[in-house]
């Protein structure tokens, strides 16, 4: 055998080598392409509270998912957008969020928000799942939007059952404008039983009629308000409950369970004390206890409702990534075919229109906390 076909033999085997090492070093370095969530929330403006709680709790699933194998060794990887407190920014802000490849998004955390999330055609997007938009004009419909809270239809008439087992018979409505589909589910039940006095709604706080209000509290006894009930973010909700006390105006508080976040004690101070509202979660539950303390532990505070619920949306979110694969094709289906799942205090019902059923808590201010009287049956 000739000197050179040894060289050119021994050549080509470590040329070989060398692309089979490479090929090693190359495949042992591809990280595996993460799954995108996009999450669309108002992280400042009035309605920041439930964005910014959400966001935390969105962030650390991902992070304890990720901690855990992500899915199929795949990361998850949150896509954030701050809606702002402005709805006129939503369907901008969710196409970013399918642009830069989000398979679902989490988030629209008012029912406004939501809706005008649902003006973008279906086929145009990917699933929404909201942890808290509740209004009744959500419900019934096959548009790709999941809810893992129920509507706000029972709020109403648990509202109303209070105020009658105490004989309140006619309420002051005060309501923000730019929510008016979730105001609605509230005013169409309170007005039939107890009944509304006069139902004023309201952009800017400080445009609020106080005299034509002061006209109502000062009628006779059988024709003044009786109960005030506000429908508004936890900050104007406080806001407003402050104002009416220091005018003399305020009666026993009903407020909307939108507003049960520690900013709605923070701005409603004395103002809110004995405020009673109907919510969807418990933060009691002995199943909420274990995320409440690795909650603490990360952000220095214990989760509020919006922080729960949105948990129970990722859990929702994860079960339908895990069973299409994270296949975008067939996540929508996956989610569809979705009738229950197991939030974190026990299952939650989803029927054929991605609308939830899950236990409903009677609440109040009590001191500068919120705490819970009981489940409704």
């Amino acid at each position: 055998m000739s000197d050179s076909f040894r060289q050119t033999s021994g050549i080509e085997k470590l040329n070989c080598l060398a692309v089979t090492c490479l090929m090693v070093l190359f495949s042992g370095c591809t990280q595996p392409q993460p799954v995108v969530i996009g999450f669309a929330a108002s992280l400042s403006g009035p309605d920041h509270m439930l964005g910014v709680e959400g966001r935390n709790a969105a962030t650390l699933f991902v992070q304890e998912t990720n901690e855990a194998g992500g899915i199929d060794g795949r990361p998850l990887h949150l896509e954030i957008r701050d809606l702002a407190s402005d709805d006129t920014t939503v369907a901008a802000l969710t196409r970013e969020l399918v642009d830069a490849g989000a398979v679902l998004v989490v988030g629209y955390y008012t029912s406004s928000a939501a809706l005008a999330a649902l003006t973008i055609p279906e086929a145009e997007r990917v699933p929404l799942v909201s942890p808290s938009a509740t209004s009744d004009a959500l419900t019934g419909l096959k548009d790709g939007f999941y809810r893992t809270i129920m509507s706000s239809a029972g709020d109403g008439p648990s509202l109303a059952h209070h105020m009658r087992e105490r004989g309140i018979e006619r309420i002051l409505l005060l309501a923000a404008a730019g929510n008016a589909a979730y105001a609605d589910t509230y005013a169409q039940t309170l007005g039939r039983k107890p009944g509304i006095v006069a139902d004023l709604r309201f952009t800017r706080i400080a445009d609020i009629d106080y005299q034509y209000i002061e006209s109502l509290a000062t009628r006779p006894e059988e024709d003044r308000y009786q109960a005030v009930v506000i429908i508004a973010s936890s900050m104007d909700t406080g806001t407003l409950a402050q104002e009416l006390s220091i005018r003399g105006l305020l009666a026993p508080l009903y407020v909307s369970g939108w507003a049960g976040t520690d900013d709605l004690v923070a701005f409603g101070g004395k103002a809110v004390d004995g405020a009673v509202f109907v919510h969807q979660t418990d933060q009691d539950h002995p199943g909420v206890q274990d995320i409440s303390r690795r909650y603490a532990d990360l952000y220095g505070m214990p989760p509020g409702f919006g922080a729960i619920q949105t948990w129970d949306a990722m859990s929702l979110a994860m079960d339908a990534l895990e069973k299409a694969d994270a296949d975008p094709g067939r996540i929508g289906l996956e989610l569809q075919a979705i009738d229950r799942f197991e939030g974190l205090a026990g299952t939650i019902l989803l029927d054929e229109y991605g609308d939830a059923k899950r236990d409903l808590y009677l609440k109040r201010v009590d001191g500068m906390r919120i705490v819970t009287l009981g489940k409704i049956e």
